[in-house]
């Protein structure tokens, strides 16, 4: 691979003092804006990706007659499933890797254009599966065939998605300074969200009538940008990797789960994270069916109240992460889950017509920026760095085992109660349970050193073993 010329090895500016470096690397001031614009670009793709199925798939599946659980199976439960399986194996051989390309961009290069195919094996089978069903419907009822053929790409869609879009902020952290990770975020966000808005205004009002050509569109898009990241972004030289435990993939695994859940306070971490992410199923799968369903709006004004969040979202961006490269971003996470609990208290109460449900999207946007901007920011913050892919991954399997595990309740929930505005109650309870874990980690960051003296865990314990052993 071309190595760029705004980024070389430090050892071959030696005489050269260089603010911004990370391993092996400096940047110029140019050479650092040039990598931010580079990953930018695939950040945006990525904004616009995620958009695409919470948004359109539920739509699609109530028009082939899924109940509320089965979506919430389809969408939630299987692909955390899928995450909970391949993340640990994934995350743990990406920080253990060294070729020329790097640790993370072997992983990236399968991942990327795997998603990209999902994406556009989506798009036609919205396109030929209805009339496929039917055609098979004394074969195999309409709702199953759909189930299954949903199902396969939802297992693809996410085991792609953890090698490629996982591993991608891996390897964001990797190649970004950590004096500028808080803006550089921020910045991610912004780019992140104006890749929302450019799906909820341009691609979101044509999906009322070409729903499959929005997906395969995003197929195309997302490719494209990443490629122009794999053609121009490369990583430094790593040191060694830690001694191997197994060539295996459940020698790996058993290597992962012993080293990344054997210290309580990263357990506390994982939870505190994990049950917070929980409070946001039932927005993410159902904000979509609420709207059109319930409120009676259509795809191309709920379209427009998303990228009027979008919009908020990359307006407060920057501001936010030079407030993170300034406070501890841990803090500003949980000032945000406070906000969180406030906003659906009032929204459940209050959200009853177009006009209000705009309203309350604009403050979610708002609210939940304070945690979108610093979650990454607490885990460099927190994590060892030689290990942040296989911590990273860790917090992402709690994460994704409860939302796996709850998604399928967030589902019954909803069809027992009969009305999608309940999604309010469901977020502001759990992210009210997730706020007494972030209390609790605060308090545990303090004991271990705090803002000026924070040494991870996992560290204390190294060294106490290297002690032993020279004693010894």
């Amino acid at each position: 691979m071309m190595i760029p010329k705004y980024c070389v090895p430090s050892s071959e500016f030696v005489s050269e003092p260089e603010p911004y470096r990370i391993g092996t690397l400096r940047y110029t001031k140019l050479g650092l804006l040039l990598v931010f614009f580079i990953l930018y670009t695939g950040v945006f793709a990525l904004g616009a990706m995620r958009q695409l199925t919470p948004a359109l798939l539920p739509i699609f599946l109530k028009q082939m007659n899924l109940s509320n659980m089965a979506i919430g199976v389809l969408l939630g439960t299987v692909p955390c499933c899928i995450n909970v399986i391949a993340n640990p194996w994934i995350s743990f051989r990406s920080d253990r890797l060294r070729t020329r390309f790097g640790r993370r961009m072997p992983f990236m290069l399968i991942g990327v254009p795997g998603l990209s195919v999902t994406l556009i094996t989506l798009g036609c089978f919205i396109q030929f599966g209805p009339e496929l069903a039917q055609k098979l419907a004394r074969a195999i009822p309409p709702e199953i065939f759909t189930i299954v053929v949903i199902g396969f790409l939802m297992v693809s869609f996410q085991a792609f998605t953890n090698m490629g879009v996982s591993v991608f902020y891996y390897f964001c952290t990797d190649v970004i300074p950590g004096k500028v990770i808080g803006r550089f975020m921020a910045i991610f966000m912004i780019f992140n969200s104006a890749g929302g808005f450019f799906f909820a205004t341009i691609l979101m009002p044509l999906a009322e009538q070409h729903m499959p050509l929005v997906f395969i569109a995003e197929g195309v898009m997302f490719l494209a940008a990443f490629t122009l990241v794999f053609l121009t972004v490369r990583e430094g030289k790593y040191p060694p990797p830690p001694p191997k435990t197994g060539h295996s993939l459940f020698a790996g695994i058993k290597t992962f789960f012993r080293e990344s859940f054997g210290i309580p306070f990263y357990v506390l971490i994982f939870l505190g994270f994990a049950i917070n992410d929980v409070s946001t199923i039932c927005r993410g799968m159902f904000n979509s069916l609420y709207a059109t369903q319930q409120l009676g709006m259509s795809a191309d004004q709920f379209g427009k109240v998303i990228s009027y969040g979008m919009l908020v979202n990359v307006l407060l961006g920057l501001p936010l992460g030079m407030v993170i490269d300034r406070l501890k971003p841990f803090r500003i996470y949980m000032f945000g889950a406070l906000l969180i609990i406030i906003t659906n208290i009032w929204a459940f109460f209050f959200v009853k017509d177009t006009k209000t449900f705009t309203i309350c999207a604009v403050i979610v946007a708002i609210v939940y920026d304070f945690q979108l901007v610093s979650a990454i920011p607490s885990w460099v913050m927190f994590f060892p760095k030689e290990r942040y892919g296989q911590f990273s991954a860790a917090c992402a399997i709690f994460s994704t085992g409860l939302i796996a595990l709850f998604s399928y309740a967030a589902g019954t929930f909803i069809d027992i109660v009969g009305d999608y505005r309940y999604m309010f109650v469901w977020d502001s309870f759990f992210t009210s349970a997730g706020f007494v874990f972030l209390v609790i980690i605060y308090r545990k960051w303090l004991q271990y050193g705090g803002p000026d003296h924070f040494v991870p865990p996992l560290k204390r314990f190294e060294t106490a073993d290297a002690d032993a052993e020279n004693r010894a």
